[in-house]
C-alpha cells in the first residue's frame, strides 16, 4: 500500500510527516521536477481552470488559460520547491529512496513505472494502462502572457524558458 504526500501537506500536517520520517522501513519515491517554471505554470493554470487531470481516453484538446505570473511569485515558488526538495532529501535520507523526475515520467511512463515497480519489489503489470495525460503542452510563450517581460527578470532560472 502507498500514498502521495506533498510538501504542502507536510507543512500543514507535520505530525504525519515526522511519523513517516521516523519509520525507516517506509520506501520513499521522491518525485521532482527539473522545469520549475512549467510546474508553477501548471499549478496556476489548474487552479484557474479547475482542471487537475485529463483522461488519456479523452482525445479532445483541453484549452487552458494563459496566465501572467508575477516575477516575485515565481521566485518564491522556485525557492520553496528547491528548499523542500533538499529538506525532504535530508529528512528521509535513512530511507530507501527512489528519485523520479516528472519529465522522465511524462516522456516514458512505462519505463518509469518499471523502475518504480522494481524499487518496490513488485512484479510489473503485464499491461500497464496510462489513465491520464498532460494538459499544458503548449509553448511557454503562448501560455505566459508576459513571457518576454518575465524572462528578462530571470538570471538564475533563465534556462526554464528554454524548451
Amino acid at each position: 500500500m502507498g500514498f502521495k504526500f506533498t510538501y504542502f501537506e507536510g507543512d500543514v500536517m507535520p505530525i504525519i510527516r515526522d511519523y513517516l520520517a521516523a519509520d525507516n522501513s517506509i520506501r520513499v519515491i521522491h518525485n521532482k521536477r527539473k522545469q520549475l517554471l512549467r510546474r508553477y505554470l501548471s499549478l496556476q493554470r489548474a487552479r484557474e481552470a479547475g482542471l487537475w487531470w485529463v483522461s488519456a481516453k479523452d482525445d479532445k484538446s483541453v484549452p487552458l488559460p494563459s496566465i501572467s505570473p508575477r516575477f516575485m511569485d515565481c521566485i518564491w515558488d522556485f525557492n520553496y520547491v528547491e528548499c523542500k526538495e533538499k529538506e525532504y532529501d535530508e529528512r528521509f535520507k535513512d530511507h530507501q529512496t527512489l528519485e523520479v523526475l516528472y519529465e522522465d515520467l511524462a516522456a516514458d511512463p512505462v519505463r518509469s513505472a518499471a523502475r518504480i515497480f522494481e524499487f518496490l519489489n513488485l512484479p510489473p503489470p503485464e499491461n500497464l494502462e496510462i489513465v491520464s495525460r498532460k494538459t499544458g503542452t503548449d509553448p511557454l510563450r503562448d501560455a505566459i502572457q508576459n513571457y518576454d517581460e518575465l524572462k528578462a527578470h530571470f538570471q538564475r532560472w533563465a534556462s526554464f524558458f528554454d524548451e
